[in-house]
């Protein structure tokens, strides 16, 4: 009975995952030609795309909602290969004082600034989480956590891309009026800037230490996603029994080996090959989920949430970008 209930479920929702794996396959090769493209952002818009073009199909929507339970654990896995944990300590102090400081006010505002434009809790938390962290990959980790509905993921996305581009285009511009040293750069873009990508794309405007720097202080602070996945377990489950339960144990499996992963890759001599091989697994799982949110999407429903997102997006980044100002140039 067992295998006959597989199969059914197998035949009903393989063509959408098919689906799925191609357009996602496709996503990933286009943005390939620009290291400054995020593959998750082209993903989610290609099959946005898609969807408006096929409108509703009935048989790929299962393989599309069953897509991102598959891909996203897949994907978050293989990302734990981005954790540097030994390298954390060639971090300069003052970031990790800004960083902290910057993502208690990014949550605190975006939580009440989402409450008071109407935008929805889970809406919001992805913008801050996005802000905050890593861009689309954090948003891509953190959709199953706060249980954020495809439109939700897919606003949230568009958001953090729009200021993502910006900055990419604001920050080289900014180191002809502003007498930025090659480490202030470096901080200002890794902390402020949305995706590693677009880093690495503004930081080498000063050139390949103020690249390698940033790029260093980016993965420290994608490090810090894994308190604040504990936060977001903790947030979305008051009133859910969560006392009863403990945070730890509700926690999936994936992320600790998410954790567990990012450990092995740090520290057990040998892996650093292995780990450059599989590394690009990580941006391959995460795309196809994030083709299969951008295929569920109802493009309708997300366009009448109206500009409210952008607002929030705004001033998370501005905020960012004020707790540099103000413990930058109070150390200088």
């Amino acid at each position: 009975m067992g295998e006959r209930r597989f199969t059914a479920l197998l035949k009903a929702r393989w063509q959408g995952l098919a689906l799925t794996v191609l357009i996602g396959l496709v996503a990933y090769w286009l943005a390939s030609f620009d290291e400054a493209i995020d593959r998750l952002v082209v993903g989610l818009i290609l099959g946005m795309v898609m969807r408006s073009v096929m409108g509703d199909r009935p048989r790929f929507l299962p393989g599309f909602a069953l897509a991102p339970r598959v891909f996203i654990p897949l994907g978050v896995i293989f990302y734990g290969i981005n954790l540097k944990f030994n390298r954390l300590a060639e971090i300069p102090a003052i970031f990790w004082l800004q960083l902290i400081i910057a993502i208690v006010a990014i949550f605190a505002a975006a939580i009440l600034l989402g409450r008071w434009l109407r935008v929805s809790r889970t809406n919001s938390l992805l913008i801050a989480v996005g802000t905050a962290i890593c861009g689309a990959s954090a948003i891509a980790m953190t959709t199953p956590v706060v249980k954020a509905d495809s439109e939700e993921a897919g606003a949230s996305l568009i958001t953090i891309t729009v200021f993502g581009l910006i900055g990419l285009l604001v920050y080289p511009l900014a180191i002809t009026y502003f007498a930025f040293s090659e480490t202030q750069y470096a901080i200002l873009c890794a902390t402020t800037l949305h995706m590693t990508g677009i880093v690495k794309a503004a930081a080498v405007a000063l050139g390949e230490g103020c690249l390698s720097l940033a790029v260093s202080i980016k993965m420290a602070r994608t490090a810090l996603i894994i308190t604040i996945i504990g936060f977001l377990y903790w947030y979305t489950g008051r009133g859910e029994g969560i006392e009863k339960k403990g945070i730890l144990l509700r926690i999936p499996l994936f992320m600790w080996i998410f954790v567990l992963v990012g450990l092995a890759t740090s520290f057990v001599p040998g892996l650093g090959s292995a780990a450059a091989l599989l590394k690009p697994w990580a941006g391959i799982f995460f795309t196809m989920a994030l083709t299969s949110i951008g295929l569920s999407v109802d493009l309708k429903k997300m366009l009448n949430v109206g500009g409210a997102p952008l607002i929030v997006g705004l001033v998370c980044w501005l905020i960012c970008i004020a707790v540099f100002i103000v413990i930058s140039y109070s150390m200088a």
